[in-house]
């Protein structure tokens, strides 16, 4: 295995572990690092919210990808997120609501 896809499968664990410090099914976002700092990537967010099997929308405002219920609810799939992101090349990270750095 290369040293590069060594660093993603790591930075994946890491993204993963973070996320759970988090409620499960909070907001979560494809971010252009690999380590789930800085900003979302808008685009690469709208297509893994569409593609992951969830109940879960993108909100065009906050740039994240949202339960359907809102603040009350628990459907996103923060794992198939981080996969999904990853497999674009992103990082992820999971938000708190409207709290997803936009640049």
């Amino acid at each position: 295995m290369s040293s590069v896809a060594l660093c993603v499968v790591y930075l994946t664990i890491m993204n993963v572990a973070n996320a759970s410090l988090l409620r499960r099914g909070d907001p979560e976002i494809c971010t252009d690092a690999l380590d789930g700092s800085g900003c979302a990537n808008y685009q690469v967010t709208k297509d893994c919210c569409a593609a992951v099997n969830q109940k879960a929308y993108f909100n065009e405002v906050s740039t994240e990808c949202w339960p359907y219920s809102g603040p009350a609810g628990n459907s996103v799939d923060t794992g198939a997120m981080v996969k999904c992101c990853s497999s674009r090349g992103k990082g992820s990270s999971a938000t708190n609501y409207g709290s997803a750095p936009v640049c």
